[in-house]
């Protein structure tokens, strides 16, 4: 595959921000390409309680190298639709601020983009890109809000110049929602670094399995802890590990406390350095991704931790999410179960007690895993832009 030339280019990218994800791999795939300008905007994502992100930001590049960074005051304080607003004046201004015109505006979510349309009408940018993390039907309790949402995702849609879909889930329902066909649609789905020391980690934990995501309830965590009961009979030494951080964990915490499985959990936290995190991964034997039925969000995109699991050769328990269910179940890197805890202790079991079995599923998980690279997922989106 050709590597695309950024080599005089100027590009701005806007996300809402919480965690080390897809803009920043954006970022640093344009950096690595030797982009000449690249201007970085994140603005705290409201989603998360406790984001560590406390108010937008903004990172400058000149050919690979931060020349400056400029922080805005907070608005935490404020109701969320205003401060949504002032991130838009902000993104304006910012974006304003970068000398000439701009090659690339991205937009991660549908106000950004939005922003990025009213930029091209006055000429700062030449192409603005939608790039779609999370497609949720019904985003904000609010109806007037959410009919807002979904009225910018149809601009969005039909007025960038391309619209970068983290799933194909994304295309049939705005196409069911709207009765239309939409213009420039593209499937650029979750990527991975493939990092070749995980393949052969140090010290591998063989009974500890792994969680690795947001502390919120519909990501089914509660099912590993009911499970626990039925495994710890098979395998005594089985631990659950958890990274990241959340709302839910108090909750947890109390049911591991009531069900008196402290020895057999442990919350690790949430670990800023991807590689950081990847390399504590790869130690475990295997990952979960025990969705809730009711979790409508991962329905309409693709859960990012899975493919992460197997950059880290981790063979994966989860339920049935969608094509990356079942296209890795038929690889031999995964198990779908459905949402019971009695099926999901079986299968934790059967892979527990069988490392035979666990050591291929691991070596499929890297390979699987390989398939999906960042800088051939950026590279195939910009196919057709440059």
């Amino acid at each position: 595959m050709k590597k695309p030339d950024f080599r005089g280019k100027t590009t701005v990218i806007v996300c809402h921000d919480a965690m080390f994800g897809p803009p920043h791999e954006l970022r640093d795939f344009l950096l690595s390409r030797r982009i000449k300008t690249l201007v970085f905007i994140g603005h705290r994502n409201r989603s998360m309680e406790d984001n560590s992100v406390r108010s937008s930001y903004r990172e400058w590049y000149e050919s690979g190298r931060m020349i400056k960074k400029s922080t805005a005051p907070t608005t935490s304080f404020l109701p969320e639709a205003i401060a949504y607003g002032i991130d838009s004046i902000v993104t304006l201004y910012w974006t304003l601020s970068v000398p000439g015109k701009i090659d690339y505006y991205i937009g991660l979510g549908n106000l950004n983009a939005f922003n990025g349309l009213f930029l091209r009408m006055a000429g700062k940018i030449n192409q603005c890109i939608y790039y779609v993390i999370d497609y949720i039907p019904r985003r904000f309790s609010h109806a007037l809000m959410n009919a807002l949402y979904h009225r910018l995702d149809y601009w969005c849609a039909v007025f960038c110049d391309a619209t970068w879909n983290y799933a194909p889930q994304m295309i049939v329902a705005r196409t069911s929602r709207w009765k239309r066909i939409f213009p420039n649609q593209k499937v650029t789905p979750n990527g991975v670094r493939v990092r070749y020391d995980r393949e052969k980690p140090k010290r591998l934990s063989l009974n500890e399995v792994m969680y690795l995501g947001s502390i919120v309830e519909g990501q089914g965590i509660q099912l590993v802890i009911e499970a626990l009961q039925y495994i710890i009979p098979a395998v005594p030494s089985v631990h659950f590990s958890l990274i990241g951080k959340g709302p839910y964990r108090k909750s947890l915490e109390h049911m591991i406390k009531e069900k008196n499985l402290e020895k057999h959990v442990t919350f690790i936290g949430y670990i800023e350095d991807p590689d950081t995190t990847d390399k504590r991964v790869a130690k475990a034997a295997l990952g979960i991704a025990s969705y809730t039925p009711t979790n409508t969000v991962v329905t309409h995109t693709e859960p990012g931790k899975i493919k992460r699991y197997f950059a880290c050769g981790l063979p994966v328990i989860m339920t049935d999410v969608g094509s990356i269910a079942e296209e890795s179940f038929q690889t031999g890197c995964s198990l779908i179960v459905p949402y019971d805890k009695r099926c999901l202790a079986r299968a934790v079991v059967s892979l527990l007690k069988n490392k035979k079995k666990m050591e291929i599923m691991r070596k499929n998980a890297l390979a699987f895993a390989k398939k999906y690279r960042w800088d051939h997922i950026f590279t195939d989106a910009f196919r057709g832009l440059l």
